[in-house]
C-alpha cells in the first residue's frame, strides 16, 4: 500500500541487474534506469501509478 518504497525498489534492481538488458521504467513522463536504485525511487510511485517497463537487448 506504501507504493515503490525502499524495499520492493531494490528488489526489482537486483532481479534486473542480473540480466544484461537495458531496462528502464516511465512515470509521467519521466523515464528512468531500472538498475539504479537512485532511479527507481526518484520515481516516487504511489500504489495505483501507472509504469511503463522497457527492456532492450538480451
Amino acid at each position: 500500500k506504501a507504493g515503490l518504497h525502499t524495499r520492493p525498489a531494490a528488489t526489482i534492481v537486483k532481479l534486473a541487474s542480473k540480466y544484461k538488458c537495458e531496462f528502464f521504467i516511465a512515470k509521467d513522463g519521466l523515464n528512468i534506469n531500472g538498475k539504479s536504485i537512485i532511479g527507481v525511487m526518484t520515481l516516487a510511485a504511489e500504489t495505483g501509478s501507472e509504469l511503463i517497463l522497457t527492456f532492450e537487448g538480451e
